[in-house]
């Protein structure tokens, strides 16, 4: 897959992740009413600034955008902000309590 396609595909994908429309994002952005789709279809192609305008949106940062290993970043935000309430020993029975559900898994 090449970047084009790799960008294209993952605005949509994280625009779906939040249930938005590519109308309502368009809108909600202050573009036309086909901008992120003609982004998603490959039609026209971002600027760095507009795919960062993009991604402030969705609430990713670019490198979590460009993690491929992270298909939810989004909602792996989400947690995150919430453990921060954790202290040290919740954190660990977190971690050992999510370390035994995905060994079970396998």
């Amino acid at each position: 897959m090449d970047q084009l396609q790799y960008v294209a595909e993952r605005i949509s994908k994280l625009r779906t992740d939040r249930n938005e429309s590519a109308r309502d994002m368009s809108i909600s952005m202050g573009h036309s009413v086909n901008y992120i789709n003609h982004i998603e279809n490959r039609k026209t192609e971002p600027s760095l600034s507009a795919l960062f305008n993009i991604l402030d949106y969705l609430g990713v940062s670019p490198i979590e955008f460009f993690d491929t290993g992270n298909p939810h970043p989004i909602q792996l935000n989400d947690v995150i902000e919430d453990l921060k309430q954790f202290n040290a020993n919740e954190l660990l029975h977190l971690s050992n309590f999510v370390k035994e559900i995905l060994k079970n898994r396998k």
